[in-house]
């Protein structure tokens, strides 16, 4: 199984996204309509999107539809524009501030900005390939014949334009051409290498190698491509460095060295094509490519979304199988990823991904992870196959995995990392080792483990016999029975435990939340909420937060007793979060939202934050306000203090669990689909 997308933005358009550009500043893009398949009156637009928020800046409506974008670092867009009814176009230059015309003219096809930005290279309404100053739209010189490619070198010097019949290369220091050469086809792709000593043509399978100044041919090679009928028609794209050639072909796509034509990988997604073409794109470094998910794939599979590539042996790093495909496009940078394209409701979407893979790591574990837990490195996984399996963050490996009698209730890990406390409907408390699974000690209680915690070197348990137990992290006298540190005594079945520094929480089925003395277990101070029982509690310092399935939640001061928030919920609380410097706190109920409030405030909420399903967890980041929420649809979302989208990522089924690591760089989740997995949390 491949590793789940990471969205950093995402953004409605009124037309269906064919065509996008990014600026170099890597802070924002252009999307522009264009003809999809399946596409009926199409409507015409061209917008600014931001790559952080995915707000819309700016948006052109209008009939035009646009067939080529490039912009230059000072913001100018230049677009290719065409209505659909006609076929005679015109290329504009946009302020990429406001949208504004600089200027305009008569003309069609790829437009290109040369990497200084000092010229402009698109066709001109007289079927010419022309060349103009990029500040003024001012004509510099012809530069081709027809319909053409272009391509810049690095420098800027020169200027490759290949028509169906010939290469012609430009010395754009002098405008004098310095050679003409012939071919027999116009090419896929063509790209600049070598410090633009030499140029590289692709089309179907064959590569040209040409001296960049003289035109000379240096090397003809065969690639090593599966070929089917109309594959030697389909894309090809050259790596930025002008080594590798990334090919579409009827059953996925293959990766060639253009030296020697050697294949370094196939990757099939599917046994035939039905879709003529797809996007295809190479990251800045060439380490990895983007395509369109459906391509390839029979028509009763799922044909949406976008995958991205390691360009080494062809693995799938990433993929969203989400809506319809039809651009992709790395940011400068190659830290993002933008695809666009047209989604479920008909609308055109854009979508921005953490191009870095930021799921360090997956494991399939042998039931649904209901739980999971996270210390220094390394994380711990409960399954409904009442399995605990601890694994390492970064590689996946399994480090552990315990077999437990009865049903495995819970599981906490110690901040370093080190063990594991599990419970279990056996009555059983273990700690084991989580680098190898060694028993540390067990304990045996009077009825179920309803739940556990691990702080510094206690461990706290609280049972279903009524009971709440602290004991010492290090093995006792007998480690098949180690001895508690105290013992306490409540009404009824104590259903969750949290460990603060100075104090143990517990909430009970008698509709009490006590606050206990971690020394002897002495209680201090008690919550009653005889509406509803305690669904969840959690300290910051010496805060304790509790939600109630009354709808009630408040934050308490563990020291005083005193209550520093009471706040009123629409509809059962199911998760409670508060923030590590104890300024925010965070519900959710049962429907689809999370409400975040200020701890002291008035107890109006700051911000309701729709969702995309319920919410089945909270974690706060430990140094930050960020907060990762969990939910039923697979989503899982990171938003800031303000409750501004960072992030979010979309598991194959439902989240029923996640939690930060103690030291804040890993972010572990529990899906249905069997696998626990690690999230880095930078950049998020």
């Amino acid at each position: 199984m491949t590793a789940v997308a990471v969205v950093r933005s995402e953004t409605t358009l009124p037309f269906q996204v064919g065509v996008i550009a990014w600026h170099p500043s890597n802070q924002w893009l252009a999307a522009g309509a264009s003809r999809l398949p399946g596409a009926h009156s199409p409507v015409g637009g061209l917008a600014r999107v931001d790559a952080a928020t995915g707000l819309v800046r700016w948006h052109l409506p209008g009939e035009h539809l646009v067939t080529s974008m490039a912009v230059r670092a000072d913001g100018r867009l230049a677009a290719a524009l065409q209505r659909s009814s006609e076929s005679a176009g015109r290329v504009k230059v946009l302020a990429g501030a406001t949208g504004g015309t600089l200027f305009d003219a008569a003309g069609l096809g790829e437009v290109r900005y040369s990497p200084d930005g000092r010229f402009l290279v698109h066709e001109n309404s007289s079927a010419r390939t022309v060349l103009v100053d990029a500040a003024t739209g001012q004509l510099v010189r012809d530069v081709g014949d027809g319909v053409a490619m272009a391509a810049f070198s690095s420098d800027s010097a020169t200027l490759a334009v290949a028509e169906g019949s010939r290469l012609l290369l430009w010395d754009l220091t002098t405008g004098t051409l310095l050679s003409t050469t012939p071919l027999t086809a116009m090419p896929m792709d063509m790209s600049f290498r070598d410090a633009g000593n030499r140029l590289v043509l692709c089309r179907g399978a064959k590569t040209t190698v040409v001296d960049g100044r003289t035109g000379t041919v240096v090397a003809t090679t065969t690639l090593d491509l599966p070929l089917q009928v109309l594959d030697s028609i389909r894309p090809r794209r050259i790596s930025p460095d002008g080594h590798v050639i990334a090919a579409l072909v009827a059953r996925g796509v293959v990766g060639c060295r253009v030296d020697d034509g050697q294949r370094l990988f196939f990757s099939e997604f599917g046994t035939g094509d039905f879709r003529f073409t797809g996007p295809l794109e190479f990251s800045p470094t060439g380490d990895h490519v983007a395509i369109d998910r459906g391509f390839g794939v029979a028509p009763d599979q799922p044909r949406h979304g976008v995958a991205v590539l390691d360009t080494r042996n062809g693995a799938v790093l990433w993929q969203d199988v989400r809506d319809d495909v039809s651009a992709v496009a790395h940011s400068p940078d190659g830290t993002q990823l933008a695809a666009a394209g047209r989604g479920a409701s008909g609308n055109g979407f854009v979508r921005i991904y953490h191009a870095r893979q930021l799921e360090l790591s997956r494991r399939r574990v042998r039931g649904r992870v209901f739980h999971v837990a996270a210390g220094a490195g390394r994380i711990a996984a409960a399954d409904d196959a009442s399995t605990a399996t601890t694994v390492d963050c970064v590689t996946g490996a399994v480090l552990a995995q315990r077999s437990h009698t009865g049903k495995l209730t819970a599981i906490a890990m110690s901040d370093d990392g080190r063990h594991v406390v599990t419970g279990s409907t056996a009555r059983l408390v273990h700690l084991f080792t989580a680098d190898k699974g060694v028993p540390v000690w067990a304990a045996r209680l009077g009825g179920a483990v309803n739940g556990v915690a691990i702080g510094g070197e206690r461990i706290a348990v609280a049972g279903a016999d009524r009971t709440t137990r602290l004991y010492p992290r290090d093995a006792g006298a007998d480690p098949e029975q180690q001895s508690p540190l105290w013992t306490a005594t409540h009404p009824q079945p104590v259903t969750a435990v949290a460990l603060g520094a100075h104090r143990v929480a517990t909430a009970c089925n008698d509709r009490v939340t006590r606050i206990l003395d971690i020394r002897d277990g002495a209680e201090l101070h008690r919550i009653s909420h005889p509406n509803g029982k305690a669904t969840g509690i959690a300290f910051s310092g010496d805060l304790l937060a509790v939600g109630v399935t009354d709808g009630t939640a408040r934050v308490v001061d563990a020291t005083t007793g005193a209550t520093r928030l009471h706040v009123t919920h629409p509809s059962d609380i199911v998760a409670v979060a508060i923030s590590a410097d104890g300024a925010l706190l965070a519900t959710a109920g049962a429907e689809p939202a999370v409400r975040l409030w200020h701890v002291g405030g008035t107890g109006q909420p700051l911000r309701t934050l729709p969702q995309a399903g319920p919410v089945t967890a909270l974690s706060f980041h430990p140094a930050d306000r960020s907060l990762a929420i969990a939910t039923e649809a697979g989503v899982v979302s990171i938003v800031d203090a303000n409750g501004v989208p960072l992030g979010h990522s979309a598991h194959p089924a439902a989240v029923r669990h996640l939690v930060h690591s103690a030291d804040g760089r890993v972010l572990a989740t529990a899906c249905d689909d069997e696998h626990v997995r690690a999230f880095t949390t930078i950049p998020l």
